[in-house]
């Protein structure tokens, strides 16, 4: 009987797959036409608003284009995941930590009238992934659990290992036995009938009226699970609620002084995640080694340990929760002195840096101003990488 079933969920699992691949090979072309279109669109914007800023009202507008071709940039990463393109720069993360740090914006996002249950997050756990790939993948389960509670309910956030030591099939393939990571998102939701549960991960399917969701969430989620090699399950019926399981691949942690923490180079710091995660791939993209820290806190720390002798310059956001990127700069300075640190600000004016010998970065900025800007205070200790891509400009906000 278990042999039926796993046969069953193993040629579920091709189907859907193959289903998955036409799509995916649509999706991978459009994201690379869609990343050049945003890349160039939001540089010319960006020189508009250098040229034209003395006209207030146009200047207005071109925000307001940036702002959309933002949105269009966030569609472009989630057709790269559909497309199931290979991570650029895996890496073992603590997925754990990363999710226990998401907390108060899964809050935000699930509203006053969502309860977030978050107890249950080993910090201990490790998988291998690409910067910026939990944290969405978070996002779109969140968000997809707070629209199935429209007048409230309870959201848990669940991070655990689990070993398998035979196989378990499911709806949607089969968890082979070995260390696995466990992410679960459950809501006290609607709960989804059978026809949605056959539909659910296929792209631009949506029960959501028009408007209101692009499909692309879920098929995201399923993307970025095969990049990780990992499954996801989904356990859900009508009036009691929906548990998404993302079953992740268990990997070592990573211990300071590892080769890959060795050519570190730049800590970036920045609580907006994906700023982060945008400045991060332009840097590696161009040969840097890259730390990242969500705040301050977490700067110190990287910098207090092994890590930090492998930092040589800090870039961090100016407005963060906590201590500011101004004070952190002063406890770099002071107690790292041969680190130098990069300020970048999406708000400020001039006076509010007079008396900060420190290179100011203003967002949005390009990716040749970013590369300038590292490399003008870093000077011959890191090289960088020439080529073709080094000209494109690559926009954060």
């Amino acid at each position: 009987m278990q042999h039926d079933s796993t046969t069953q969920a193993a040629s579920a699992s091709r189907l859907h797959a193959e289903k998955m691949q036409a799509v995916a090979r649509i999706a991978g072309g459009m994201s690379h036409d869609l990343g050049d279109l945003v890349d160039l669109a939001v540089a010319t914007i960006r020189e508009a608003m250098i040229i034209d800023s003395a006209r207030a009202g146009g200047r207005r507008h071109l925000e307001e284009a940036t702002a959309s071709l933002t949105r269009a940039s966030l569609i472009a990463r989630q057709l790269e995941a559909l497309a199931r393109t290979a991570p650029a720069r895996p890496e073992p993360r603590p997925v754990g930590r990363a999710v226990a740090d998401l907390v108060p914006l899964v809050e935000r996002l699930s509203g006053d009238s969502v309860t977030v249950n978050s107890e249950r997050l080993d910090r201990s756990t490790w998988v291998e992934a690409d910067s910026g790939q939990i944290e969405q993948v978070v996002f779109h389960l969140v968000v997809n659990a707070r629209d199935a509670m429209p007048a409230g309910g309870e959201l848990t956030l669940v991070v655990e290992p689990r070993e398998v030591s035979s196989p378990r099939s499911h709806r949607y393939g089969v968890v082979e036995p070995g260390s696995w990571v466990v992410l679960e998102v459950g809501d006290t939701g609607e709960g989804m009938t059978e026809a949605v549960l056959e539909q659910l991960f296929e792209p631009f399917f949506t029960t959501k009226p028009p408007g209101f969701g692009s499909g692309l969430g879920l098929a995201t989620v399923w993307g970025i699970c095969q990049q990780l090699g990992g499954q996801v399950a989904v356990e859900s019926e009508p009036g009691a609620g929906t548990t998404m399981t993302l079953w992740l691949p268990a990997a070592a942690p990573r211990t300071l002084g590892d080769a890959d923490v060795t050519g570190a180079g730049v800590l970036v710091v920045d609580d907006d995640e994906w700023v982060r995660a945008v400045t991060t791939r332009s840097l590696r993209r161009a040969g840097y080694g890259v730390l990242e820290a969500g705040d301050a806190e977490a700067a110190m720390e990287i910098l207090g340990d092994v890590a930090g002798s492998h930092v040589s310059v800090v870039l961090t956001d100016v407005a963060m929760p906590g201590m500011s990127g101004i004070s952190l700069a002063e406890m770099v300075t002071s107690q790292f002195p041969e680190v130098r640190v990069v300020l970048m600000t999406g708000h400020a004016t001039d006076h509010d840096f007079r008396g900060q010998d420190l290179p100011l970065l203003r967002k949005p900025f390009t990716r040749r101003e970013l590369l300038a800007a590292i490399a003008g205070v870093e000077g011959s200790r890191i090289i960088l990488a020439t080529g073709s891509g080094e000209s494109r400009p690559g926009g954060s906000d």
